[in-house]
């Protein structure tokens, strides 16, 4: 208040010093300010704005409006010949005068201990922490553990903890200078242990949760995202977690016939951490699409609660209501959500049932001996369909299942002998192994039937095989996210599962991943949680905004990553550690570099040398490509460990690959000539 009183240009700010100080000693005023300060002082005295009291056995100034609330608190002596109207007290009924001198001293301190406020006012430590504990039920004053070297409870008034965190926060900011672009994707690559790949159990756990909700296709996931930072993997390890129900995956969207993209989620991360699902329905739309079905669906869809009966069927049997309760219109795919709504998990026989009593219900005419009603299940068409309804409901996230096996079985690697047997497959039947008597005999198409052609199948009978792209047990996801979180702890989870995955987080990474809401709806708690002092917020990486977030081990890693070092690294083009094509642009290219499924760049440094497309065909250079040839040695490790099949370049870039400046050099460093062009072998 002292200070505030030198600096002041006249009487009048010296009198709000004071009255904002509550009481400045006169020690201070007297031997450390100015002569001026002291003449503005004796001025106020003078006029009676200002009084003189003892307050813990020293002199003090203090406002004259307070001079009442001083002596009912302290019990200080006011001068004589003070007027009346500043001898009562204006404070409302039922309030303590010593709350307004605490958080008088509160306001102009920075956290403090009970201790000071009883040794500055003069009064035992109990009155002092009663008052402060009155100030903390109004929201006045919090206390905590502030000080890096305090001991004990402090406390703090709530309006100098916001100016002290602001003020912090500017200086951790001004702290970062900026890294270039190939730092950040070096730092990637050490943030998720692509540079020293782990082993082990926890090795896989680490990985999975900074892969959490980030949407992967299935084709790079088990050949490329986790061999990266597993050392060693092994598909049994997850297999093991998913069929113990830890861990869950959900559909994120198809990329063609044969893949598409998902998310990994522990099961008790789930419900925060997937995005919201699609309408789910309505206890009344649990009913079947005829109504010659309603007497079953009465007693199918009673559910138990509480010990009670209910019954959650619409006597109605709107089928087309029960279709936008649902949000999806093919009816086959209602039928296997109705399904797996009212019986809960599934396997595929069931789901095929479940779909062609649905069929029949929808055809016109009763089944008469002219005209013999066969079930549709006997139909390899039929089950294709069904097939394709319930990988729909999958990429909807609307359908998982509690194996990866069907997702196995739509790899590129099978793509060829799926091809050739999709009908049977899709029927559910074996393919013969062999012609002869020894062969599996076929009487209607899709089915096996139990003797010679001459067996006449039973309507609707199927088999428990199924094929290899149902196999396993078809739940809801909705039952998952069951209790629903609320909004804020949804954004929480968001917001905590971006720090885990990216390290530093930013609105161009947050956009590439597709959340619901974009980079704003998690950027609110991020602010949140930067006033907390959990994480922090500064620019960075240069060219990607000032709204940049950060935990305080993320920034340090980051400043460890300056300096280049290490050997070239592969990584999957999608994959999500991979920053080019999502959280940074692509460096100038004479190609067309994408985040393609099934594609690899090779990064040195953090800088893109190439990148080879699917199937090995077309390669994508950058600068450095002809100058730093060590990703050839890159590829041919990975031919070596079988991340790519082949390397047989037909084209580079927009040319022919014949054409191509670097074609010599290729054929002078490990590349030999091929019908197409340059081969790499591993």
């Amino acid at each position: 208040a002292a200070a505030h009183a030198t600096a002041a240009a006249q009487p009048e700010a010296a009198s709000s010093a004071i009255v904002g100080a509550g009481d400045p000693a006169q020690r201070p005023v007297s031997e450390a300010q100015e002569a001026s300060a002291e003449q503005w002082l004796a001025a106020l005295l003078a006029e009676r704005r200002a009084v003189e009291v003892r307050i813990a056995g020293e002199t003090r100034y203090v406002a004259v409006e307070d001079a009442a609330r001083c002596r009912d608190a302290l019990g200080c002596a006011l001068p004589i010949g003070l007027p009346a109207a500043f001898r009562e007290d204006v404070l409302a009924e039922g309030t303590d005068p010593l709350d307004e001198l605490v958080a008088r001293f509160a306001a102009t301190h920075v956290p403090f201990e009970a201790e000071a406020v009883a040794q500055r006012l003069g009064i035992p430590l109990v009155r002092a922490t009663a008052a402060l504990g009155r100030l903390e039920a109004a929201k006045r004053v919090t206390r905590g553990a502030f000080r890096p070297d305090g001991s004990g409870t402090e406390w703090c008034d709530v309006g100098v903890l916001r100016t002290v965190r602001r003020r912090s926060l500017a200086r951790l900011r001004s702290e970062v200078e900026p890294v270039t672009p190939d730092a950040y994707a070096r730092f990637l690559c050490g943030w998720h242990s692509i540079d020293r790949p782990r082993r082990g159990a926890d090795a896989l756990a680490d990985a999975i949760t900074q892969l959490a909700g980030a949407p992967v296709p299935v084709s790079i996931l088990e050949s490329d995202v986790l061999p990266a930072r597993v050392a060693r993997y092994s598909g049994a390890d997850l297999d093991a977690l998913l069929s113990s129900g830890e861990l869950v995956w959900i559909g994120a969207g198809a990329l063609g016939p044969n893949d598409g993209r998902i998310r990994l989620y522990w099961r008790d991360e789930l419900a925060t951490l997937a995005p919201p699902p699609e309408t789910a329905p309505e206890s009344n739309a649990l009913r079947p699409p005829s109504a010659r079905d309603n007497s079953m669906a009465n007693t199918v869809g009673r559910e138990e609660a509480d010990g009670h009966v209910t019954d959650t069927t619409d006597p109605n049997g709107n089928a087309e209501q029960t279709a936008d309760a649902w949000g999806r219109t093919d009816p086959v795919e209602q039928a296997l959500l109705r399904h797996l709504h009212v019986n809960g998990a599934a396997f595929w026989p069931d789901l095929l049932s479940a779909a062609a009593a649905g069929d029949r219900d929808e055809t016109d005419g009763p089944a008469t001996s002219e005209t013999p009603r066969l079930s549709p299940a006997t139909s390899a068409d039929f089950s294709a369909r069904v097939l394709t309804a319930l990988w729909d409901l999958v990429w909807a996230g609307l359908v998982t299942n509690d194996t990866l096996a069907p997702l196995r079985a739509l790899g590129p690697r099978r793509a060829a002998k799926r091809q050739r047997t999709a009908a049977s497959r899709a029927a559910g039947a074996r393919v013969p192994a062999a012609s002869g008597r020894h062969g599996a005999r076929r009487g209607r198409p899709g089915v096996l039937t139990r003797s010679g052609p001459g067996h006449r199948p039973r309507p609707g009978r199927l088999r428990a095989a199924g094929p290899p792209s149902a196999a396993g047990r078809w739940s809801l996801t909705s039952l998952l996210r069951e209790p629903a979180p609320s909004a804020t702890e949804r954004a929480h989870g968001t917001a905590q599962a971006l720090l885990e995955r990216h390290g530093i987080v930013t609105r161009s990474g947050v956009l590439a991943e597709g959340h619901p809401g974009g980079f704003a709806a998690a950027y609110g708690i991020l602010r949140a949680l930067e006033e907390r002092g959990s994480v922090r917020r500064g620019h960075f990486i240069e060219g990607l905004g000032a709204s940049q977030f950060a935990t305080a081990a993320a920034v340090e890693r980051l400043r460890d990553h300056r300096e280049s070092s290490g050997e070239p690294v592969l990584l999957a083009a999608a994959d999500p550690t991979q920053p080019y094509g999502a959280a940074l642009r692509w460096p100038p290219s004479d190609g067309r570099p994408s985040r393609t499924a099934g594609a690899h760049v090779v990064l040195a440094d953090g800088i893109p040398l190439v990148m080879a497309d699917r199937g090995g065909r077309t390669l994508h250079t950058f600068e450095h490509t002809a100058t730093d040839l060590r990703w050839i040695n890159s590829l041919r490790n990975a031919l070596t460990a079988g991340r790519i099949a082949k390397i047989e370049l037909a084209r580079i870039d927009a040319t022919p690959a014949a054409e191509h400046p670097i074609h010599d050099r290729l054929l002078e460093n490990g590349f030999t000539p091929g019908y197409r062009g340059p081969t790499l072998h591993p």
